[in-house]
């Protein structure tokens, strides 16, 4: 169903972009985009995606990356993780944005959105045939964690040239946003509940089962730069 719905989405960014580009010179333009600090994200990727511009005024990005690890995680090192994230969004620039013109500082206004599904490998501590919070004993071990993250976000940024020719350019942004993460457990000890603390995770018990199930939608602060590159003549 997501998938339908994704497709959807991207087909009528598409759509419209096309429609509003029918008269217009040397568009629709494309750019290879890549992210210089994803390998920094919690879920750190390599990402290199796609824009295309439409006209002056409008433009679209698809973005897909392949997750390889995740940072940040105090108590487990980092662990190993593998999946996709995807970032699409849709594009308003203030002033005339000419591909490979005479441009300066072009700002502009977006919509995001982003899709993410990530595996993961994790050691954690076990209640083994645990009956109303009592177990007969606990023990470590190895389990995976299955996180599916949908959100999105309104944001503002530049495009800037970084060449003469204006085929290699940057850009920074910032927004806000929200977003949705669904947890699932797998390859769990048989018989086994999985344990964490909430308040300290390196504190001795008690411990409380984590639950499977969707959290409830976070606020979502997003920053960052990218390099873009037009592909085509000038």
């Amino acid at each position: 169903m997501f998938k339908r719905i994704l497709a959807l989405y991207i087909g009528v960014l598409i759509s419209q972009g096309t429609v509003m580009a029918q008269d217009v010179k040397h568009f629709p333009a494309f750019t290879l985009r890549t992210n210089p600090l994803s390998l920094l994200e919690n879920d750190a990727n390599i990402m290199v995606g796609l824009g295309i511009h439409f006209s002056p005024r409008f433009a679209i990005s698809v973005e897909p990356g392949w997750v390889l690890y995740t940072l940040y995680d105090p108590d487990n090192g980092v662990p190993s993780a593998k999946g996709i994230k995807l970032r699409t969004d849709l594009r308003y620039f203030l002033r005339d944005f000419i591909p490979m013109g005479d441009n300066r500082f072009i700002p502009f206004t977006a919509l995001e959105f982003h899709y993410k599904n990530v595996t993961s490998k994790k050691t954690d501590d076990f209640g083994i045939n645990c009956v109303n919070g009592d177990c007969e004993y606990y023990q470590q071990g190895n389990y995976n964690i299955h996180k599916t993250e949908i959100g999105g976000l309104a944001k503002f940024g530049a495009v800037f040239p970084l060449s003469r020719s204006g085929r290699f350019n940057g850009e920074f942004f910032m927004g806000l946003g929200a977003r949705t993460q669904k947890f699932r457990y797998k390859n769990t000890p048989l018989g086994s509940t999985v344990f964490f603390n909430p308040v300290d995770p390196a504190a001795d018990f008690p411990y409380i089962p984590l639950s499977e199930g969707d959290n409830p939608p976070t606020l979502l602060f997003a920053s960052g730069i990218k390099f873009l590159y037009f592909l085509g003549k000038k």
